[in-house]
């Protein structure tokens, strides 16, 4: 996992440079994106989240992409937790 590519870098792209921009020219790399662990606690994820204005997050072990977690996975499984009583 080097790095990753939102919807704000492609933006930030004039679309006459479309054909010729690549991935990695946009891309923000792992040392400056926003990531957690897989130990990171939810409700850390969570205000991670808030606080930065991102939707989704790269979950990292020893420099591996491990997976994502996004906003609504976060608040569908505490709206779960609620509704469950958990």
């Amino acid at each position: 996992f080097i790095g990753l590519i939102t919807l704000n870098e492609v933006k930030a792209i004039p679309q006459a440079r479309w054909p010729f921009t690549t991935v990695y020219d946009v891309m923000v790399p792992l040392e400056r994106s926003h990531t957690v662990t897989p130990e990171t606690p939810v409700t850390e994820a969570l205000e991670l989240i808030g606080r930065e204005n991102i939707h989704q997050l790269p979950v990292v072990s020893n420099g591996q992409l491990e997976g994502m977690i996004s906003r609504d996975q976060i608040m569908n499984q505490l709206l779960t937790r609620a509704e469950l009583k958990m």
